[in-house]
């Protein structure tokens, strides 16, 4: 069921825009696109900065170009965010990055419905001849939200949230310890033959120690499984063990593609993700040889070549941008996850999580965080392959397809 509130006047709007884009922008042009008199799309740049007036003329038509690509867009309305003061002008700051931005979109067609302002000190109407010394309180931008189910006030700004709370760094030991203690065991299991069990005392207990370590990495077998339980109780329901054996996961670039669409589009299409034939290429990127693998589960394989093709160049297609929508919730709580993941994780496992982060964190247009994200894991990890490509989508201003479709059920607008 589509969600409209209506706004009063331009301080209620201004109140409504943060979670229009699901942060609070700073420093930023926040441009939000209008078919008729309701809110259809979003989309926040930085401020340009002492740039010439023909490459300005060029970067507003880029912007305003992508924003085209929503289906029926007819008008536009721009919100400048910047730390400058109104000090004692009338005139707001980044006034003239308003009038050039306005001049752009009226060249291309579109109704200008406002260009506003929010300074360090006030706020004001880039149009309104009778602004104030100083501009208009803040005080005036109400506490009003658009009051969608399960969707609270953004805290942070576009690089992340505000309010996340430091990591325990009793679980980052644990985490780290756990994490170190599996790799070796499965490295271990991977270089040693399997105790036969038959003999003595001491083989005996060497094959009870080998049936316990292949029970404490059986998670890695079916890694779609492990995914689901972690996106549902969260990175605070993991045990330090299962956070570990998330990341051992996640550091083989098929299981890890394999998580980042599971997350993104349900269960299922992990499982599709991860049937027949893939299972087993799977495991063994992980570097889990076939006789641990024979040992820890009874895997059904399907050998249709022509099916595993499909899914692999369907998967392939979702993550360049094309393709259906994502869940925005799941990817939304995939984040959540992750976030407190990468905080306890041991610097070297990093690469990975931070990687699907950027992932999601794109596929929902927060190009921004995604950035910091693909940068994060390249500073840990310079050839890190999937981490540079983010780089290159994101510096080419690539945006996946959907977020230009309109969605079956619209979340919500505003009528202004």
């Amino acid at each position: 069921m589509q969600t409209i509130v209506r706004a009063a006047d331009a301080a209620e709007f201004l109140a409504l825009v943060p979670e229009l884009f699901g942060f609070q922008p700073t420093n930023s042009m926040a441009v939000i696109a209008f078919r008729g008199k309701r809110t259809c799309g979003a989309l926040r740049f930085d401020l340009p900065t002492s740039v010439p007036d023909r490459q300005l003329k060029r970067f507003l038509s880029q912007q305003l170009g992508t924003m085209c690509k929503i289906p029926g867009i007819d008008g536009v309305l721009a919100v400048v965010y910047t730390d400058e003061p109104f000090g004692t002008e009338t005139t707001p700051p980044c006034s003239a990055l308003l009038a050039a931005f306005r001049n752009r979109a009226v060249h291309m067609g579109l109704v200008v419905k406002e260009t506003l302002c929010i300074a360090s000190d006030g706020w004001a109407s880039a149009l309104d001849p009778d602004t104030p010394l100083g501009g208009h309180p803040l005080t005036e931008i109400p506490e009003v939200t658009l009051g969608l189910p399960g969707v609270c006030r953004p805290t942070g700004d576009q690089h992340g949230e505000a309010d996340r709370v430091p990591p325990d760094l009793a679980r980052v030991e644990r985490v780290g310890t756990a994490h170190g203690r599996l790799t070796r065991l499965l490295d271990g299991l991977n270089d040693a033959p399997a105790p036969c069990g038959v003999g003595g005392a001491r083989e005996v207990e060497a094959a009870e120690v080998y049936r316990r370590d292949i029970a404490a990495l059986e998670p890695l077998i079916v890694p779609t499984l492990l995914f689901e339980h972690a996106l549902a109780v969260g990175a605070n329901g993991l045990s330090a063990e299962e956070v570990a054996l998330v990341l051992i996961a996640l550091r083989g670039p098929d299981i890890r593609d394999v998580a980042l669409m599971q997350w993104a589009y349900g269960a299922d299409y992990g499982q599709v993700a991860l049937s027949g034939a893939d299972t087993l290429a799977a495991a063994r990127a992980l570097g889990v040889d076939q006789e641990l693998i024979e040992a820890a589960a009874a895997i059904e394989v399907d050998d249709s070549e022509a099916s595993c093709l499909d899914g692999v160049a369907e998967s392939a297609r979702r993550m360049s941008g094309e393709g259906p929508r994502p869940d925005h919730s799941r990817i939304s709580r995939a984040i959540a996850l992750l976030l407190d993941v990468v905080d306890a994780a041991p610097r070297s496992a990093r690469p990975a999580p931070l990687t699907v982060l950027s992932w999601l964190n794109w596929a929902v247009g927060h190009n921004t965080r995604a950035d910091d994200c693909a940068r994060g894991a390249l500073a840990i990890e310079p050839g890190y392959g999937l981490a540079g490509l983010m780089i290159t989508m994101l510096e080419h201003g690539r945006f996946p397809e959907w977020l230009f479709e309109r969605p079956e059920h619209d979340e919500g607008s505003v009528d202004a």
